[in-house]
């Protein structure tokens, strides 16, 4: 909680270590996800701007210091023209190093922003829907549009949507973010715990992690369940101040598991 109070900024020198390494990198350990420097629109250009933070920004200087809000490719030209690309990437942001994490993606992540546009739109869009766009978006002929030549067709009998990985850098961990991110942004319902442990299934990774060391996962309860009734327990032993302070819901409570994976797994 002094995190909240006080602000990352007062104790990225501090002699405690534990919140040292939180302030010294936010968006990696922070558990309070709201609270970390970044914020969300709900348009298209939103949406670029948000898979340019996770496939591109996040972890790096940039995010940490500015994590500005581009209103279209010629602002984004104009403000990392003679800036170095270290300043904006940091290959290893997520634990393994990503050879294909760069600021080349920031354009190619543009000319796709429109794939988003037929999904917004739908009515009762579901969580599992947007997780699959994320990872695999349907797209003509197993081709983006921005990835085809101008004026080019698709190729005669592949007229079809299949399912192809369109959002480099974008994986599963990364969708469940972005989901969450679009939950805040009022795009997607505030999922039920249960819904959300089913994610936390699905994804695989830090957060189920973190509920396998903490001992709540076993041959009698299964991960959905483990996961409401861990939300049950927080909910039960947090006060109403301190929830509103640090903005608990199903997301937080996730969110934390991931970092407390994080926080206790390395040095």
């Amino acid at each position: 909680m002094p995190l909240l109070k006080d602000g990352v900024a007062a104790y990225k020198d501090t002699s405690d270590k534990f919140l040292r390494k939180i302030a010294r990198s936010p968006d990696k350990f922070m558990p309070y996800r709201e609270h970390a420097p970044t914020q969300w629109l709900k348009t298209s250009i939103g949406f670029w701007n948000i898979l340019c933070f996770h496939g591109v920004f996040y972890g790096s200087e940039f995010a940490r210091d500015d994590g500005r809000y581009f209103d279209d490719l010629d602002e984004w030209k104009a403000f990392s023209k003679n800036k170095p690309e270290s300043y904006f990437v940091v290959k290893s942001a997520y634990g393994s190093l990503q050879g294909d994490r760069s600021i080349d993606r920031v354009q190619e992540y543009w000319e796709q922003r429109h794939l988003w546009e037929p999904l917004i739109n739908k009515k009762d869009l579901s969580l599992i829907e947007v997780y699959n766009f994320l990872l695999h978006s349907p797209v003509l002929g197993g081709r983006s549009a921005s990835s085809r030549k101008k004026g080019s067709q698709p190729a005669k009998g592949n007229k079809k949507s299949t399912s192809k990985k369109v959002f480099v850098n974008i994986g599963s961990l990364t969708a469940i973010l972005i989901i969450g991110d679009l939950v805040y942004a009022g795009i997607l319902p505030m999922p039920s715990p249960l819904d959300w442990g089913k994610f936390i299934e699905k994804v695989s990774k830090g957060a189920l992690d973190a509920m396998a060391m903490l001992g709540l996962v076993d041959e009698e309860t299964t991960v959905p369940q483990a996961f409401a009734d861990l939300d049950e327990f927080v909910n039960h032993v947090l006060t109403p101040e301190e929830k509103s302070a640090m903005t608990y819901d199903v997301l937080t409570g996730e969110h934390s598991l991931c970092k407390y994976k994080w926080l206790y797994s390395r040095k």
